[in-house]
């Protein structure tokens, strides 16, 4: 998400910030930093005083509005992050195993399975997009997720090709697609 675009699936203060601001707040939010310094400091950023007076009459953050960031947005951006380092270890695993498994032969049922789990874990994902609010950055995530499972599936099929050329050819036979 760009800088100056807003939160569009939360319409508090905190969500109007550049998400730049907002990824800073939700890091020293997870770092247990404490909600006054955290209000200073927001109040006293000038991109946060330029939207309050855009959008709020100038009015500044207070605790009250943290407070709903940190049960909303911020609880968000938690869930965001266990699923991508999730996903993160999901692909670690399977670029070890593919490394691991390169050189024996009759690979394909092991790096399948792994492409069974990466899968199992967009579509998680994309669920969790569906459950979000509508606009641009879901459109744009459930694009990137499906795009990301065609092509799983694409390279499924063409290790299936493959197998199936080898076994072919070990008979002495030439495999043909249809």
């Amino acid at each position: 998400m760009n800088s100056d675009v807003s939160n569009h699936s939360r319409n508090g203060k905190i969500a109007h910030f550049p998400q730049a601001i907002r990824e800073k707040l939700n890091l020293r939010l997870a770092d247990g930093e404490r909600s006054r310094s955290l209000v200073q400091w927001l109040n006293s950023l000038p991109e946060v005083r330029e939207c309050l007076a855009t959008y709020f009459d100038g009015r500044p953050i207070n605790d009250v509005n943290l407070s709903a960031w940190k049960v909303g947005g911020f609880r968000d951006w938690l869930r965001g992050q266990e699923v991508r380092a999730r996903a993160r270890d999901f692909f670690e695993e399977a670029v070890e195993l593919a490394e691991e498994t390169a050189t024996f032969p009759g690979n394909s049922p092991l790096l399948d399975r792994v492409t069974d789990r990466m899968a199992l874990a967009l579509l998680q994902v994309f669920r969790q997009e569906e459950d979000s609010e509508p606009g641009r950055e879901r459109t744009r995530s459930m694009l990137e997720i499906s795009r990301e499972l065609t092509r799983l599936r694409r390279e499924g099929h063409q290790r299936l090709e493959t197998a199936l050329r080898r076994k072919d050819a070990e008979k002495g036979g030439v495999f043909k697609v249809p």
